[in-house]
């Protein structure tokens, strides 16, 4: 990868990681670190579901959904 897309791609990795950093901290987890992980993990793999088409939009929401959910009633 050359140095201009290696840039691009860690602007968007930061970019994408604090947008699920300040998702998740509004859901109050115990611990926000390995919540920011686990759904940054699954953002990132819906990402790449997305780019491959081997999951519909509709299922990608019900699963983030679904993830953020326990979260917030985990207490995770």
């Amino acid at each position: 990868m050359g140095p201009e897309l290696r840039a691009l791609s860690d602007r968007t990795d930061a970019t994408l990681r604090e947008i699920v950093r300040m998702a998740v901290a509004r859901l109050e987890p115990a611990d926000v670190e390995l919540a920011v992980e686990d759904a940054y993990a699954l953002v990132d793999g819906l990402a790449l579901h997305a780019v491959i088409g081997s999951s519909s939009p509709e299922t990608m929401q019900r699963v983030l959904r679904a993830t953020l959910s326990k979260l917030t009633h985990s207490g995770a």
